[in-house]
């Protein structure tokens, strides 16, 4: 006969199987994915072919050529793997194929927002990161970053300031906020927190009248002023008025920047901004930095982003013999920016373009030339 000690144990274990089955077999958060409808295996959407297997059946790393990147991320070369873009040009080969370190296409990568060049020209780390001892940070590989000289001759960014020491970097967000960044504390100094204090255009001033947050952070249901003023219910109100430059969410209170709708990565987070009723007229627009590289037999094609207006589906790469009416068509996913032809005659030069296309259909074609070389 079954003690009672047994007998709750095992009605214990059916009630965390049963919270824990419910909870895999809906996934429901928009970060978590199902492995297969064999499985009830979620991970996490960021986890989907990334190059390692997560998926007991292997499912998250099976037929990635089809699969589109989740939001901020994008495939390598080859078309396989998808990186965060802050993984690219970054130092550390992550694409299987080394596509994110290619020197050709790091050369005339433009950094993110936040990100700045180290001296190569090649590698991207962070502004704050510049001139800084900790290991948490990503360093630059010819140590310019260490460079004292390099460090103040560096551009902090349009959402940057130099501390007093005039090597280091602060973010302006980062100013005034009770935990100090600067190394010699000057971003928290009393002299530079007072409430005459102006903040940059783009920010937006908290109730204490000294730190600054951005204005997209603004009734976001998330606090990021020490005060918390910036989500107070009485400021976030459907009465409440966009700063010039910024148009209201579908709920009436949440702001984001004029442009920032229909770029395939939602501002909004009731993800109205990205909604068909709002994007369906909108035509993607036109490819930028188009480059073409031979080698090996091979054409390595880069793009940078862009500004992905009109809910854009992909890219659709077209290319041929230069003096050949036959053209080859390829669909690529949304979140490409770099593509390898493949089988192609040596000694040959080729005219290959690179368009966007939606639901509305394609925009400006861009042509790029190039002469293959030999095997």
């Amino acid at each position: 006969m079954m003690g009672s000690r047994t007998l709750n144990i095992l009605i214990l274990t059916t009630m965390v199987l049963a919270i824990a089955r419910t909870y895999d077999d809906t996934c429901r958060y928009n970060t978590i994915k199902h492995c297969s409808t064999d499985y009830d295996d979620c991970v996490w959407i960021r986890e989907w072919c990334d190059g390692k297997t997560d998926c007991a059946d292997l499912s998250d790393e099976a037929n990635c050529t089809e699969y589109t990147c989740s939001n901020y991320r994008t495939k390598c070369a080859n078309g396989y793997q998808c990186l965060h873009r802050y993984q690219f040009c970054d130092g550390d080969v992550d694409c299987t194929d080394g596509s994110d370190e290619d020197e050709a296409f790091c050369q005339d990568y433009k950094c993110l927002d936040g990100y700045m060049k180290c001296r190569d020209g090649q590698q991207c780390i962070m502004v704050d990161a510049m001139c800084r001892l900790d290991t948490v940070r990503q360093h630059c590989n010819d140590g310019s970053d260490m460079d004292e000289e390099f460090c103040k001759a560096a551009d902090c960014g349009d959402n940057a300031r130099k501390c007093d020491d005039g090597a280091h970097c602060v973010y302006d967000s980062n100013m005034c906020n009770g935990f100090q960044t600067c190394p010699d504390g000057s971003d928290e100094a009393l002299q530079n927190c007072t409430k005459d204090r102006q903040c940059q255009s783009g920010l937006w001033k908290c109730a204490d009248g000294i730190e600054c947050i951005d204005e997209k952070f603004v009734c976001d249901k998330w606090r990021y002023c020490s005060d918390k003023s910036d989500e107070n219910p009485e400021l976030c109100t459907p009465d409440r008025q966009c700063p010039s430059g910024y148009s209201k969410c579908a709920d009436g209170i949440q702001c984001i920047a004029d442009g920032k709708e229909c770029t395939g990565d939602s501002e909004c987070i009731d993800f109205s901004d990205e909604s068909p009723e709002i994007c369906h007229n909108k035509l993607p627009p036109v490819v930028k930095d188009l480059r073409a590289i031979p080698y090996q037999g091979k054409i390595k094609v880069f793009w940078t982003w862009p500004d992905f207006a009109g809910s854009a589906r992909g890219y659709k790469i077209i290319y041929g013999k230069e003096l050949s009416s036959v053209r080859h068509t390829q669909d690529l996913g949304p979140s490409r920016i770099m593509h390898i032809i493949n089988n192609l005659e040596p000694y040959t030069s080729y005219a290959i373009s690179v368009v966007t296309y939606n639901n509305m259909g394609v925009g400006q074609e861009v042509t790029v030339k190039v002469t293959t070389t030999g095997e």
